[in-house]
């Protein structure tokens, strides 16, 4: 991965194959696991259906959504990768009807006197989300895709706000949960940021804010349910020495909501809406 030339073309062969997926099925990815580990009784189902909220027929739904739409994740690992291989990123660009995250992983590898291998890992370069392209038909019928006129990478100098994997995937699982939510979210969060608020992604949404300039705090999470959870906020203020302001927050929020707060022994108060 030290020569340029190499580092290309294994950007444009992770692309390829990404594309190619693209155009599988559920039952097409499965079997070819199955081929792959050699393995008839092989179910990608059986294998996260202990770790899922989502029944069967939700999940293969799921999967067959982000196969048509390309969001996949592509690692390139390898020894030597730096940070000038960012400029790569303009291949992505090529493939502008795909949705994929891309990371890139340097492990590097020492040696010592007792010839010992360790590996350090390292990431040059945050991943970040390719927006799928501009797709136009002409009036002869002609199709292009048109790739974003953008910057996409985290700290452009563009004052447009990349979308990282997380932020997709998390708004992609609320859809599927409680459809139309995620936009009334997006409308939350830009009226959110007057105010302070800037929205984390991680399995879950933060909403972090910074009250004063040495410490971050939390207003609440949203979870790829729909469900709202305030403790964060009200263990923040607790912490703080104002759980009266907590108590405050907890009861204007069910005032919007319509609902009340509850207390209970040994356990913070809850909004119920």
């Amino acid at each position: 991965m030290r020569n340029p030339e190499a580092r290309r073309e294994v950007v444009a062969q992770a692309l390829d194959y990404a594309r190619a997926l693209s155009t599988w099925r559920y039952s097409e990815l499965e079997r070819a696991v199955r081929s792959a580990t050699n393995n008839p009784d092989f179910s990608l189902w059986g294998l996260i259906e202990d770790q899922s909220d989502l029944d069967e027929a939700q999940f293969i739904d799921a999967v067959e959504r982000r196969l048509q739409f390309g969001r996949f994740l592509l690692l390139i690992i390898g020894d030597g990768i730096q940070e000038g291989v960012e400029a790569l990123t303009h291949y992505l660009q090529l493939h502008a009807g795909l949705h994929v995250g891309l990371a890139l992983v340097d492990l590097s590898i020492w040696q010592d006197a007792e010839e010992r291998l360790l590996v350090v890992p390292r990431i040059p370069m945050r991943t970040v989300l390719v927006e799928r392209g501009i797709v136009t038909i002409s009036a002869n019928r002609e199709l292009t895709i048109a790739p974003p006129s953008q910057p996409f990478l985290r700290g452009s100098s563009s004052s447009r706000t990349s979308t990282t994997l997380s932020e997709a995937e998390f708004f992609d699982q609320l859809e599927q949960h409680r459809p139309g939510l995620a936009d009334l979210i997006r409308a939350f969060l830009v009226q959110a940021s007057e105010i302070g608020i800037v929205p984390e992604y991680r399995r879950s949404l933060l909403l972090r804010w910074k009250p004063s300039p040495d410490l971050t705090a939390s207003a609440g999470i949203f979870d790829p349910s729909g469900k709202v959870w305030l403790y964060n906020a009200w263990q923040t203020a607790n912490n703080l020495g104002c759980p009266d302001a907590g108590e405050r927050y907890m009861a204007a929020v069910a005032d919007l909501a319509g609902g009340s707060v509850k207390t209970y022994t040994r356990s913070p108060p809850k909004s119920w809406g």
